[in-house]
């Protein structure tokens, strides 16, 4: 006999025995429930976050070179590995913006649900200039700042890069 009860309350919820009518054995199974219980066991517990993403974006003149052995530019590596993450995204509930930098800031593009809008923008950067990092973390800082949500979003920074900050001096 197999009884299965309710760790929380004691009741049983189903039984399974191979026996009827007292302790007479028929010698064939039979199942006897009190009712049918659906038991499932989650395999664990995920909460899902809406996300504020800041793509903090290089685009200095060394983007333009070819890793050894490789056709296409780091900028197009950048590109594509930036319009992978956003078609990853929930257009309803996440955000995403550009904060592109290479001698200093560019012009930021601002948190929006719009990802299809964010990745035309991205096809047409271009590669010029130095690296100053600092002020495309800045830049991305502020967007948080001025128009980030609540406590209720996470905050995601992603900084796609090839190398260190070579400017400010």
């Amino acid at each position: 006999e197999l009884r299965i009860s309710s760790a929380l309350t004691g009741n049983v919820l189903g039984e399974v025995a191979n026996l009827v009518q007292g302790n007479t054995t028929l010698g064939i199974d039979s199942i006897s429930e009190r009712r049918t219980v659906t038991i499932s066991l989650a395999q664990g517990k995920s909460e899902y976050l809406p996300l504020d993403v800041m793509l903090i974006m290089d685009v200095s003149g060394s983007m333009n070179d070819k890793l050894p052995g490789d056709t296409q530019t780091k900028l197009y590596g950048a590109k594509q590995a930036a319009e992978q993450f956003i078609d990853q995204l929930n257009a309803s509930e996440d955000r995403i913006g550009i904060s592109p930098f290479s001698t200093e800031a560019r012009p930021l593009t601002p948190l929006t649900y719009d990802l299809q809008a964010v990745k035309t923008i991205i096809d047409n950067l271009a590669a010029y200039g130095w690296t100053d990092m600092g002020d495309g973390i800045g830049n991305a800082n502020e967007e948080f700042s001025l128009n980030g949500r609540g406590d209720s979003t996470a905050w995601v920074m992603i900084l796609l890069s090839d190398g260190m900050a070579n400017r400010p001096y």
